[in-house]
């Protein structure tokens, strides 16, 4: 293949990379909104989504590996046009994945404070059922003290 073929086809694949990311940047946007959820349906749409943007991606780097791998030798070989399309196109793809690294991590901050809350009312829930169970009516009787002693 031409290095100007290898530009073309590097630079059709990132504009598509780039369309790729952004959409899983809406995903992990909207997944903040899914987390608050008490219904765990949304968010396993949201992995089925995510899982086949991925696997574009897979689709995309496995059609351009051979392109990929000769890029850096026959870069220079490239039409100064087509060369600096490939270097914008690639910028485009880091600012995006840099934003959805970024709004992953916030989710993940999230979820982990989430699961921390809940665990922590479970915990509670737990402890309180000890203590009921320890300390209750063991009869279904009244649980209060009485001081039965005579004055």
């Amino acid at each position: 293949m031409k290095p100007d073929d290898d530009a073309r086809l590097l630079a059709a694949a990132l504009a598509e990379q780039r369309a790729c990311y952004e959409e899983m940047l809406g995903f992990a946007e909207g997944q903040r909104d899914t987390l608050l959820m008490d219904d765990p349906n949304p968010l396993l749409d949201l992995v089925r989504r995510k899982q086949g943007v991925m696997e574009r991606l897979e689709a995309i780097a496995r059609r351009t590996a051979a392109a990929r791998e000769r890029w850096p030798g026959v870069r220079d070989a490239a039409a100064p046009a087509l060369r600096a399309e490939v270097d914008s196109r690639a910028d485009e793809v880091a600012a995006v994945l840099t934003r959805l690294i970024a709004s992953e991590e916030e989710a993940a901050r999230m979820a982990g404070a989430l699961r921390d809350e809940t665990l922590g009312r479970l915990k509670k829930q737990a402890d309180t059922q000890k203590l009921r169970s320890a300390y209750g009516p063991k009869d279904g009787g009244d649980a209060r003290l009485f001081d039965t002693k005579e004055s």
